[in-house]
């Protein structure tokens, strides 16, 4: 429901709002980019390649670094994308209240992710100690990947990712609501791809493009006042 705070207000709120959802599509839109390269990176040239039952684990330790780094890239990108859809949210809570709740679950996308890039660091520390454990040997025995560290890691993993979860969730709810506050299907349907591989980046696009013309819309119309559900 809109709370009625005079159009002005309105409308600097909608404006603001609308501009931090484009830029988060842009950041959204490499950070998807991103994503697929290092999926197909890892596809192309796997980091671990399983032998034997007795011959273990072969590391390959230059699809590693450009893993490490392509995931650093796009965990940067990925936070930013949060922060900047949460302030959007946040930006239209007063005036709209559908979005109060986005804003909040927001936050639990961001610390699911940091989460998530801890429990990256720990596991990353265990595969340091597991090639410690097999010293110059390779392939590492499994062995070596049953301390605790991995064990860690994975927990820490799990927590984080149920976080982010439920905070993107909210976030693409919020993305949703959207659609209903300035009348363009472009919204939900981005909101829909936005959770599938591949389809997220035509996602990001449809946002995009809502985001511009619901900008433009505003500059020649007065502020929204009926929400569509």
């Amino acid at each position: 429901m809109i709370l009625a705070r005079g159009p002005v207000y309105d409308r600097l709120r909608d404006g603001r709002a609308l501009h931090l959802i484009y830029l988060s599509s842009i950041l959204g839109l490499v950070s998807a980019v991103v994503g697929v390269g290092t999926t197909v990176l890892n596809a192309v040239s796997p980091i671990v390649t399983a032998g034997s039952a007795t011959s273990g684990l072969t590391l390959s330790f230059g699809p590693l670094v450009e893993w490490v780094v392509l995931l650093g890239l796009g965990g940067g990108f990925a936070v930013v994308w949060i922060l900047l859809v949460r302030a959007g949210m946040e930006t239209l809570a007063p005036i709209d209240s559908r979005f109060s709740s986005p804003a909040t679950l927001g936050w639990f996308a961001l610390v699911g992710i940091v989460l998530v890039f801890v429990g990256l660091g720990v596991f990353l520390e265990a595969l340091q100690s597991a090639l410690g454990c097999a010293g110059t040997g390779t392939p590492v025995p499994t062995s070596c990947f049953l301390g605790g560290w991995f064990l860690g890691g994975i927990a820490v993993l799990a927590i984080g990712g149920v976080l982010a979860l439920i905070g993107y969730i909210g976030l693409l709810l919020g993305i949703w609501r959207l659609g209903g506050r300035y009348h363009d299907e472009k919204f939900q349907v981005g909101a829909i791809l936005f959770i599938f591989p591949l389809l997220n980046i035509v996602g990001q696009i449809l946002i995009l493009m809502a985001t511009g013309q619901a900008a433009s819309r505003l500059g020649s119309q007065a502020p929204p006042t009926g929400a569509v559900p």
